[in-house]
């Protein structure tokens, strides 16, 4: 039994565009999360936010808008 190379040379242009697609997201996800993390730390730290009931169910609101957004944009 034999590897079909022919295949993987006619697709390596559409592949090597995939990689560099995920290598992108990769680093975008990266310097996001780091930025987010970041802004988090500080706002943990310096910012003094009381957690209630109500700011519960406001993040809560906000998160379930966002999802019915994704969920009805794409």
């Amino acid at each position: 039994m034999t590897f079909e190379w022919s295949a993987i040379w006619d697709a390596l242009p559409s592949l090597l565009e995939g990689a560099k697609m995920t290598v992108q997201i990769t680093l975008l996800g990266l310097l996001g999360g780091t930025v987010i993390g970041f802004l988090s730390g500080v706002v943990t730290t310096y910012v003094k936010v009381p957690i209630t009931t109500r700011s519960v169910l406001a993040a809560i609101g906000v998160l379930v808008a966002l999802w019915l957004l994704i969920r009805l944009g794409g």
